[in-house]
């Protein structure tokens, strides 16, 4: 889904999410994506910071730390997260096999911490029809803290 439909939809002001899995020697980030990287297309990648946030990527990002999680579930989540590496992004509806940014992280979380429940959000559009994890339901998670917003 293109960045500008995914916030439309959602009424958010994120299309896209990811989660740091390392900060020493470098911030990097676990995300599901379609063309982030041309040699590394329609798969799970790890990121740097800089290329996470490349501008013409993002134009508005945060950062929050999910504070219903201990560091120790962080770090179980994290390890977990770099085992997805290099698997097929699908874009496809919770009933049918999905792994896209939201929905990668949201049941990664979920292993780990089972009470982690985000809102679901029914679509009916041309080419999206069912039930979608988007952005916005990590934004309004109870317990999140935010530590920046542009």
């Amino acid at each position: 889904m293109d960045s500008a439909l995914i916030r439309e939809a959602s009424g958010g002001a994120y299309s896209h999410v990811g989660m740091v899995v390392a900060t020493e020697p470098r911030v990097l980030i676990v995300h599901a994506t379609t063309d982030d990287d041309p040699q590394h297309p329609d798969q799970v990648l790890l990121s740097t910071l800089a290329d996470f946030l490349h501008p013409p990527r993002a134009q508005h990002f945060a950062i929050a730390r999910p504070g219903f999680l201990d560091a120790a579930l962080r770090a179980q989540i994290a390890q977990d997260l770099r085992t997805q590496l290099g698997k097929p992004f699908l874009l496809d509806a919770r009933d049918l096999p999905h792994r896209y940014c939201t929905s990668l992280l949201a049941e990664a979380i979920g292993r780990h911490a089972p009470a982690f429940a985000p809102v679901w959000t029914r679509l009916d559009l041309p080419l999206f029809h069912g039930d979608y994890l988007l952005p916005r339901a990590f934004a309004e998670y109870p317990g999140l803290e935010w530590i920046y917003r542009q």
